[in-house]
């Protein structure tokens, strides 16, 4: 608003300043003595040298057009005439940092360009729902280091924690950039950023409070940088060893790697997060954010050997490391999920991490996209170099040699990228926040990354190898056994937690999280489906049929019976309340008719062109769709449901008998007196089939006699509330069973056993 009445001012001042001025010039014939006075100029200056009079006019004019050039370069027309008339201002807009340490106090439009946000304040990522009003993106932040910190390894207070961080880094910057810190002590840059991290904010804490600790190296950057009066922007090639220098000898390992190990998409997969060991033994401590095992590194040049034997030792180290058998896995899930879904398309943000793990992940992403042609990637590198992390302009570079990635326009490279070595959705750009909301899941790597993402509301996947101290205590393994981690994430979730009370556990010596990784490690390997390689060829042949159906035909079929809800099933419905989850859900309908009656509704399906449907359908509850298999309602979301309901869902079993499987499920997730609706089919002399009378598509089915079903639910711990069975509309011999059932106990594995 200032700016506007500034220039507003001196739209109205200025004409009426130069109107007096040119009033007064022509009366005093200003014109005229400035004539007579550059006319006995010039006479005597042709009188004292032998320079012709059009030279030394030329020459005047071309230093009055140098003049005027540089200015225009420096400054706009409107900045030179607020300068002029409202004094000089920085260009950055930035106040001077001795004025800023000296008040102690620091703006929240600083705050923001200090701590790298990209979007105004980071309201919008709540806005849109990308996270919840609980999310915290870190483990802790910079004001809760102190002395007795009992979640901190090496504990001590806060200004020792600084003064050690800042020597590293300004030591680092030295190597670097001597001549940038030319003129500034290394005591007087400590100081002047420890006064601005203990300056106030509009937040009502101090800046220490609001920089969470894996982001501290890049923050501290940015302050110093500030100090100086640098462009907080500006790139430091600070690891070169690790970037641009080792490019070439990557490229070669991964030459080395085709032809000497014909690796598979998923190898080249783990093979693009093993690379995270490459090199880590020539990083700086203060990078990573916490202590680095550097005893299982991938060396990439050992003195005296040749290139030739560095590129086949790496190679083979890779490949080896790939291959690990201590792993938390969902590989086979992704796979799985792409291979059902080939006729959909699959939205893929990926965002990368260090330079040289981006090049394998580069050489993934074209196996991916030459595999699948209904996959689109779109990577969102960082925006600026942040220690040894792969930059847009890399890109640049780097796609020369992936041609089938340069040539698609099903790979994208965005620009708008974090300007941290972090990804935290709270700070990134809107374009970027509008990718993340259309994808259908996230590629995320590196660990700092899956420490400040946990809990965002998008379903993500966690690639890194455990190597840092924190590391080991979110998933709780150990490097010794040089762990493997590609975790998938369901939108909501966090796969750790407790990590200020990682003290309270210890295991062999390592503190681990309350609850670590390895603790669900079924479930971020992706439950049902990460067991798919071990189905039988006729389990996943009737399950194919089925997902392909209510994929590929989704539309067509949601369109015809997508908003019918049953007189009966509404009946049924209205008896379930509270958090409800939906198995089951296709395009929503049983979610939608819910919410509407004020219940928490959640639905999950195994279908993502269904999903799509049911989030476009309702709009406010896009966050309450998810893709997942009901085989996974052991592991969906946290806490108890009051209700679950399963209208025709499992009538697509692909084994009979899962059906106890399921109930038993059911009845893990329901608080007590919770009510379960089940509707299935009946067929007279059936047990089972493939059926193609609907849209002339096979599809298999199963059924239940409605006194098998009641029987089933009541070893499951379930009573009947109410049943009723119901002539198909459409078919003879065919029947509807529905069956309201209550939880009375839960059943304890033991006795599971004992009654199936």
């Amino acid at each position: 608003m200032k700016k506007w009445i500034v220039v507003i001012l001196t739209v109205l001042v200025l004409p009426i300043m130069v109107k007096v001025l040119a009033d007064w010039l022509t009366a005093i014939d200003i014109m005229e003595r400035i004539y007579r006075v550059l006319s006995v100029f010039f006479a005597q200056l042709s009188l004292a040298v032998s320079i012709p009079l059009w030279a030394i006019v030329l020459a005047v004019v071309l230093l009055m057009i140098l003049l005027f050039t540089r200015i225009r370069s420096k400054y706009s027309l409107i900045n030179t005439a607020y300068s002029f008339f409202f004094l000089a201002r920085n260009r950055n807009r930035l106040p001077a940092p001795q004025t800023t340490v000296k008040v102690g106090y620091i703006s929240e439009e600083l705050r923001l360009k200090l701590l790298g946000y990209q979007n105004g304040g980071g309201l919008l990522s709540y806005q849109k729902r990308l996270c919840s009003r609980d999310y915290e993106p870190g483990t802790f932040t910079l004001s809760e280091i102190e002395a007795t910190s009992s979640f901190m390894e090496n504990p001590k207070s806060f200004d020792d924690w600084l003064d050690d961080s800042l020597s590293a880094e300004i030591e680092v910057m030295k190597t670097r950039y001597g001549r940038l810190l030319r003129g500034h002590s290394s005591r007087d840059l400590k100081n002047a950023v420890s006064s601005l991290l203990e300056a106030r904010t509009d937040t009502g804490y101090p800046l220490k409070a609001t920089i969470w600790y894996q982001e501290y190296s890049d923050v501290l950057r940015r302050l110093i940088l500030f100090v100086l009066g640098k462009n907080l922007d500006t790139e430091l090639e600070l690891f070169p060893n690790l970037t641009v220098e080792r490019r070439d000898f990557v490229f070669n390992v991964l030459n080395w790697l085709e032809h000497n190990k014909a690796p598979s998409l998923r190898n080249w997969l783990h093979l693009s997060i093993a690379a995270g060991l490459i090199g880590v033994n020539e990083k700086s401590p203060h990078t990573a954010a916490s202590e680095i095992d550097k005893a299982y590194a991938i060396p990439l040049n050992i003195q005296g050997e040749e290139e030739a034997a560095s590129v086949a030792r790496v190679g083979e180290a890779v490949f080896r490391s790939a291959g690990t058998e201590c792993r938390i896995d969902a590989s086979e899930w992704l796979l799985q999920f792409l291979d059902i879904s080939i006729d959909i398309k699959v939205k893929i943000v990926s965002f990368p991490d260090d330079y040289i793990e981006t090049i394998f992940l580069l050489k993934y992403y074209q196996e991916l996209i030459s595999n699948y042609p209904n996959v689109e990637v779109d990577c969102v590198p960082r925006m600026i170099r942040c220690g040894n992390d792969a930059r847009y302009l890399d890109f640049r570079d780097l796609l020369k040699h992936f041609t089938v990635l340069r040539r698609s326009d099903r790979f994208r490279v965005h620009d708008s990228g974090p300007k941290l070595g972090t990804v935290n959705i709270t700070k990134l750009h809107p374009n970027v926040m509008a990718l993340v909301e259309d994808s259908d899941f996230l590629d995320i790597r590196g660990a700092r990354n899956y420490e400040m993402m946990q809990g965002i509301n998008k379903e993500a996947f966690f690639g890194f190898m455990v190597c840092r101290e924190y590391s080991k205590a979110t998933t709780g393994l150990f490097t010794t056994a040089t762990p493997l981690i590609y975790i998938r994430q369901p939108a909501g979730e966090r796969s750790f937690s407790g990590f200020r009370q990682r003290h309270t556990r210890n295991e062999g010596g390592q503190m681990v999280c309350l609850c670590a990784a390895k603790d669900r490690k079924e479930k971020w390997e992706g439950g049902h489906w990460a067991k798919y390689s071990s189905w039988s060829d006729d389990k996943k042949n009737r399950y194919s049929s089925v997902q392909k159906f209510y994929s590929k035909g989704a539309i067509d079929f949601h369109k015809k019976y997508g908003d019918i809800l049953e007189i009966e099933v509404k009946k049924y419905l209205d008896r379930v309340v509270g958090r409800i989850l939906v198995v089951g859900c296709g395009s929503g309908k049983e979610v939608g008719y819910l919410s509407g009656k004020g219940h928490d509704a959640l639905g999950i399906d195994f279908s993502v062109e269904a999903i799509n449907l049911a989030k476009n359908r309702y709009p406010h509850l896009w966050d309450k769709f998810y893709v997942e298999d009901f085989y996974n309602t052991i592991y969906f979301k946290e806490g108890k449901f009051d209700g679950i309901v399963a209208n025709a869902a499992l009538v697509h079993l692909p084994v009979h008998s899962d059906m106890r499987e399921l109930l038993r499920q059911f009845n893990e997730r329901l608080s007590l007196k919770g009510k379960l609706y089940v509707r299935v089919l009946e067929k007279t002399d059936k047990r089972e089939e493939y059926d193609s009378n609907l849209f002339n598509a096979r599809r298999w089915f199963v059924y239940y006699e409605m006194e098998e079903l009641v029987q089933m639910g009541r070893l499951c711990g379930f009573e009947v509330v109410e049943q009723k069975r119901v002539p198909h509309v459409q078919h003879s011999g065919v029947y509807w069973n529905n069956v309201l059932f209550q939880k009375l106990k839960r059943i304890s594995a033991r006795s599971r056993n004992e009654r199936y």
